[in-house]
């Protein structure tokens, strides 16, 4: 059978379909089509060996990403041997953080931040080179807090709160007759929603911000409050043969040769390193 005679747009028989004149053309093409949809009784229903009518999905199959406020705890719990709780999940959410276009994580009390190489090339290690340096091609050391070099516009954002408020917005939304009016609605409540959480959560260090973002196409609706902090200085950052070994942006191919990772510090606003109660410890089992 010639290739290309299925049913995939970008190959020859579709296209054929579509700009042959010829009634007789048409009806080898489909019949082909036809053709190649039968399979033996034998061969259906099998897949390597295995009869698909006895396999059932497990729980979770289609995916195992959660958002903090939706993560099943006994799952984690069940799985991994340890006590997901929920003061386990707060540590979690208060320790991650993301700082432009990229995540990255508290790693000490002292406001000491772990990030990617790749994740701050160009946004934050090119920003703090000076004259007559290379610090991409060289790499950088800060040997004290002195020597750390604040990045200019830069920011990291510590998620505090993540909350669920989709029934107020539905509640509001359902007295729509019109999507104009439904939108209306639906901006009027957020921007509610995100006064009222602000109000709760000012004070402290950074400025807050809040953001009610669409889950599952407006399936539900979650308002993500963020503390967001802009003295950032950059301690430590390798030379890019080293951390971009491969050329593999995202470090999946060559994981084994590259030092893809960078520090970052954050800073209070009277100058001094951020102490900050949550951060991820630096396990005492890895080789």
């Amino acid at each position: 059978m010639p290739q290309g005679l299925f049913l995939q747009t970008n190959r020859p028989a579709m296209n054929f379909l579509k700009t042959s004149k010829a009634p007789g053309a048409i009806r080898l093409s489909l019949v082909i089509l036809s053709l190649s949809t039968l399979l033996p009784l034998s061969a259906q229903g099998q897949a390597g060996g295995v009869d698909l009518d006895t396999v059932r999905a497990g729980r979770f199959d289609m995916g195992k990403m959660w958002t903090f406020e939706n993560a099943p705890m006994d799952y984690f719990t069940e799985s991994y041997g340890f006590n997901a709780d929920q003061d386990w999940f707060d540590n979690a959410q208060l320790a991650a953080l993301r700082i432009p276009g990229y995540s990255a994580a508290f790693v000490s009390p002292n406001g000491l931040v772990v990030t990617n190489h790749h994740c701050v090339r160009g946004s934050a290690v090119v920003r703090v080179t000076r004259e007559g340096e290379s610090l991409l091609d060289d790499g950088f050391y800060a040997p004290t807090l002195e020597e750390e070099r604040s990045i200019p516009n830069y920011y990291v954002d510590q998620l505090i709160s993540a909350e669920d408020v989709s029934d107020e917005i539905f509640a509001a939304t359902d007295r729509a007759s019109t999507d104009g009016e439904r939108q209306a609605l639906r901006g009027e409540v957020v921007s509610q929603i995100q006064d009222r959480i602000q109000a709760r959560h000012q004070g402290g260090e950074g400025t807050v911000r809040v953001e009610v973002t669409a889950l599952y196409n407006g399936g539900r609706y979650s308002a993500y409050t963020y503390r967001r902090y802009t003295d950032v200085r950059l301690v430590a950052a390798v030379e890019l043969q080293l951390g971009f070994f491969g050329g593999d942006g995202d470090n999946f191919t060559y994981p084994r040769y590259a030092l893809d990772f960078a520090f970052l510090r954050v800073y209070g606003s009277d100058g001094e390193p951020l102490q900050n109660d949550h951060y991820y410890n630096w396990s005492q089992g890895c080789v």
